[in-house]
């Protein structure tokens, strides 16, 4: 018996480019390389020691520039490395003079809310120009939950006991039957490195959000793990192969 997974109905939280953001091509600005731009040098008063990231699209007569503001890096537990990003827009003041504002719910029909990336790294934290291939976008999940897939995982590919533990509540069928299962309990039986790929969340109110697609690989095979979050844990519902 086999499973195929693929993220089409899941919010991917995998590889984020701060070159792009929503699309759209993105310059990024610092204290000390703000291009001279007025705008920036007063969004950045907003997060001392972040960045500021200048968003235009690449069409329409007069394209609109969005504005971005993100923290300096944070280091958390689990040797993760996390920034958030919010967006900022010029606002009227009383006294007639304009101020740079985070976004809001009232503002936007569709709502942009601030995100987080978030990279794990055994040493120093990989700067916010070297995005690419280091950081994640968390979405809507919090990093406490971050750390907690992680410490799932951990326990799971670095013991027999905890891969056991694990899958203890996967049903009887897939353990007798799922090639996926078995090959990444060979893997793991085997002294495989297992390495955390991404995970997907299921954003949609319609269905249950408590549910997380974890994406593994090791020698050369990928896995989609499916989990759901109940009472402080992590309960494995099924295996399968992650589809690129």
């Amino acid at each position: 018996m086999k499973r195929y997974f693929i993220s089409l109905f899941f919010l991917v939280n995998s590889c984020l480019s701060f070159a792009d953001v929503e699309g759209e091509p993105c310059q990024t600005y610092t204290d000390e390389n703000n291009g001279g731009s007025k705008e920036v040098i007063e969004i950045i008063k907003l997060e001392p020691g972040g960045s500021v990231l200048v968003c235009t699209p690449p069409y329409g007569a007069s394209p609109i520039s969005k504005y971005y503001v993100s923290s300096k890096i944070n280091r958390g537990r689990e040797d993760t490395c996390y920034f958030t990003i919010k967006r900022v827009v010029e606002q009227p003041m009383p006294n007639g003079e304009h101020a740079w504002k985070y976004t809001s719910k009232d503002q936007f029909d569709h709502y942009e809310d601030s995100f987080v990336a978030i990279s794990q790294s055994n040493n120093s934290c990989p700067s916010q120009s070297q995005t690419e291939g280091n950081y994640m976008s968390l979405g809507n999940v919090s990093v406490e939950r971050f750390i907690e897939i992680v410490q799932f995982l951990k326990r799971f590919t670095s013991t027999d006991k905890g891969f056991d533990t694990a899958f203890s509540s996967l049903s009887w069928t897939d353990k007798l039957f799922s090639d996926d299962y078995h090959k990444l309990k060979s893997a793991q039986r085997s002294g495989i490195k297992l390495v955390f790929d991404g995970f997907s969340h299921n954003t949609n109110a319609e269905f249950d959000d408590s549910r997380y697609m974890l994406f593994i690989s090791g020698n050369e095979s990928k896995w989609g793990v499916e989990v759901v979050y109940s009472d402080k844990e992590f309960q494995v519902l099924s295996v399968g192969t992650a589809l690129e």
